[in-house]
C-alpha cells in the first residue's frame, strides 16, 4: 500500500513538473512576438506595459537584451520559487 501511495505521488509531482515546463513554454512562444527564438524587453513590455524591465534585466543573465528559453526557464524556476 505504502509503495502504491509513493507511485502515485511520484506520478503526480511528474505530472506537474511537465504540466508546469509545458506552460512556461507555451508563455515563451506567446512572448517571442517576432519568433526569433528569444524575448526581447520590448516583446515583455508589450504583454506586460507596467513592467518596468528590472525583473527582465535581471533575468537576462548574459546581458544581450534578450531572454533565451533558458533564461525564460530559470527565471520562472525563482518567481515560483520566491512565492
Amino acid at each position: 500500500m505504502k509503495t502504491r501511495i509513493l507511485i502515485l505521488a511520484a506520478l503526480a509531482v511528474m505530472y506537474s513538473t511537465s504540466a508546469l515546463a509545458a506552460e512556461r513554454q507555451k508563455m515563451f512562444e506567446k512572448l517571442d512576438a517576432n519568433h526569433d527564438g528569444a524575448v526581447s524587453l520590448d516583446e515583455m513590455k508589450q504583454a506586460f506595459p507596467q513592467a518596468d524591465g528590472s525583473r527582465f534585466k535581471k533575468a537576462d543573465t548574459n546581458g544581450d537584451g534578450k531572454l533565451t528559453r533558458e533564461e525564460w526557464r530559470e527565471f520562472v524556476q525563482s518567481v515560483r520559487a520566491s512565492r
